[in-house]
């Protein structure tokens, strides 16, 4: 089997070419949970940046407790009717599960 070479993260010009307009970062210091959507030009981010650059760079402080330690994940648009654009989607009723 030939060794697959590992993949470039996305970068931010990616993921808007995508329909993802920000990020949402959400405090990791244990007590806090505090969580917030951010836009790209709002935090003033290149396009050419790797998005896990954003993650790494320290930058992201907690508005509520200061703190710098945080998880981000990007802020994927939301459908039409309110379904999320990517995950699990349920069959409509009536119709057969599935068994995996």
């Amino acid at each position: 089997m030939p060794i697959r070479e590992a993949s470039a993260a996305p970068t931010i010009a990616h993921l808007q070419g995508q329909g993802v307009a920000g990020l949402r970062v959400a405090c990791r210091t244990g007590y806090c949970a505090h969580s917030a959507a951010l836009r790209f030009d709002a935090i003033g981010v290149p396009p050419n940046l790797p998005f896990p650059a954003i993650e790494a760079s320290g930058r992201l402080v907690c508005s509520t407790c200061g703190g710098r330690r945080v998880s981000t994940m990007p802020d994927w648009p939301v459908r039409a009717g309110g379904a999320p654009a990517v995950g699990w989607t349920m069959p409509p009723s009536g119709s057969a599960a599935i068994d995996v």
